[in-house]
Parts: structure tokens; sequence; C-alpha cells
């Protein structure tokens, strides 16, 4: 058995998410992917809703998908949000199953700035798909310097000294942002069809995004 594991500030939680989740779950043969709202991003600086807010946001925008399942792993554990953290803990949590990361074309070329990269490597197989705008580079070519002597480079496939690989997954680009949504949202206008119905009445329920909320 395999699982996908999706990890993210989603704020808030819109259809390109979901688009990318359902996308790899076919494409590799998954059973679920896992939906994980990251409580204190290190990466992230920007004012976020509150961890809980994105949390329930999630779990309405999955509610009717059975591949998909939305974990509070990450609220329930303090201090920053380290995937690497996630993924040691997942690994105990479905020991024998393997693990898919995913992430985007534009994290990858980052990763060397993430905590404990090496070990982080070690943990999952990662699935990359592309932004949009982003240019179909070879995977080899937006790996960091630093990181890229551990691994062998095959057709679009990249294996690592623990027997993980990076696997490219072909995906349509989709032109919707969270930022995006969030302005729109601020100036009072529509998000219908960029976010699920029910997380649009969460955010008006609750006031999400609104200027001086």
């Amino acid at each position: 058995m395999s699982l996908g594991v999706f990890g993210g500030t989603f704020n808030p939680i819109h259809f390109a998410h979901l688009r990318v989740a359902e996308t790899v779950w076919e494409a590799l043969d998954l059973e679920r992917v896992l939906l994980i709202p990251s409580a204190d991003p290190p990466h992230k600086s920007r004012r976020l809703a509150s961890a809980t807010h994105r949390l329930e946001m999630v779990k309405l925008a999955s509610a009717s998908n059975p591949s998909l399942e939305a974990l509070d792993l990450e609220l329930k554990r303090p201090g920053p949000s380290y995937t690497v953290d996630t993924l040691r803990a997942l690994s105990r949590r479905y020991k024998g199953q393997q693990l898919w990361f995913l992430l985007g074309t534009d994290t990858l070329t980052e990763l060397d700035s993430w905590h404990e990269p090496e070990t982080l490597l070690g943990l999952a197989n990662f699935a990359v798909v592309g932004r949009p705008g982003s240019d179909h580079q070879p995977l080899e070519s937006l790996l960091p310097e630093r990181l890229a002597g551990s691994f062998i480079a095959d057709p679009n496939v990249l294996k690592h000294e623990s027997g993980r690989e990076i696997r490219s997954v072909p995906f349509p680009p989709l032109g919707i942002s969270a930022s995006d949504i969030r302005k729109r949202i601020a100036r009072g206008a529509s998000i219908r069809y960029l976010v699920p119905d029910a997380v649009i009445e969460y955010i008006e329920k609750h006031h999400l995004y609104q200027e001086g909320s």
C-alpha cells in the first residue's frame, strides 16, 4: 500500500490543491492522500488564518472524497512544523507502507533550505508536480547542488541512495492561487468556482481574510 502526503498552509485550500491530490492519487495508484495543514510553517512569514480554521476548511473540502483524508498531525505537535518530523511520525504510524510526499517544482529547487533535507529524502518518495508557468525541465536540473550527489538519474525518475525516488507527475497547470483568493476576499470579489462551496460558507461564517479581520 502507498500513501500520498500533501502538506501546506492551505490558506485557504482551493480546487488546484484538490486537483493535485487527485492527479497524484490516480497516477501513482495510491490508497489515499493525507492532507496535512501546517500549524507553524517555518518558511511562511505572512499572516495566516489560524491552524484550526485551516484544518476545518481542509476537512470540508475533502469530506466527499474517500481518497482524501485530513490530518491534524502538525497541529498536535509544538514548535515549528518541520516536514522531516511529520514524515518520521507518519513512517511510524504507517509502518511498512510507502509514503509519497507531494511538492511543486519550485519547492524542489529550494529543498536544501528545509530542515534536515538529507534525512527528508530518505524518509519518503517525492512526487513532483508542475506549477503554472514552470518550464518542463529535467528533474536533475531542479535539484539543489548540495543534494544532487546522492541521486542517480533515470528517465523521469531520480533514484536516491536510500532506495527512495523522486518522480515527475504530469499536471495541467491551473491558474488558482491562495494569495489571489485572499486578495479577492479582502476586496469583496467572488471566489466561487475557485474553492468548494463549503469552504466559501466557512470563510464567510468566520469572516476570514477580510480587511481588518
